[in-house]
Formats: C-alpha cells, structure tokens, sequence
C-alpha cells in the first residue's frame, strides 16, 4: 500500500509534541511539506523531522506541493485563502478542546 503524503501547517510547539511524533511512526504516513510563518523556524522544524520541503505561504504548500493530506493548526487556518484547498482528498483541521 502506498503512503499518504502529508503536509503541515504548523511549526509550533503542539505539532512538534503531538503531530509528528504521532506522523512519523505511522507506516502509512509520509510528511513532505511543513508550512511556517518563520522561515528560519520552519527550516529548524523541517531539519529536526527530516521533512524534505518547507514553506511559509500555506496556499504554495497547497498549490505546488504533491501532498495528499494536509493537516492545519487552528492558529494557521486563517492563513490559507487557496481554492486548492477544497480539491484536497484530505483536509484536516486540528481543533482545541473546549
């Protein structure tokens, strides 16, 4: 079975505790892309998890990368204008617990 190509909105704290740790052990799991409003953060984020490909424009993430899922921190959902979007098989956007 093939592996899912997955992009990250996020460089935050939550995504390097909770997502990719989660991500990375995942056989069918493989994270591409990681989108940072900090280019050097996301460069460290993506150099730390091995993560071939960085952005810090969520819509060029979407738009250019070859990712299958895209996961997005609630603090980065406002960020992504993209009508690529709705073409996206999946589209998941982690929300805070009440």
């Amino acid at each position: 079975m093939s592996r899912i190509r997955v992009g990250i909105v996020s460089t935050s704290w939550w995504a390097d505790a909770m997502y990719l740790p989660a991500l990375v052990t995942h056989p069918q799991a493989n994270i591409v892309a990681v989108c940072g409003r900090n280019r050097q953060r996301a460069e460290a984020f993506a150099r730390d998890w091995q993560i071939p490909q960085v952005y810090t424009d969520a819509d060029a993430l979407i738009c250019s990368a070859e990712i299958d899922a895209l996961i997005v921190a609630p603090a980065m959902r406002a960020t992504i204008r993209s009508p690529c979007r709705h073409c996206m098989p999946t589209y998941m956007c982690c929300a805070r617990s009440p």
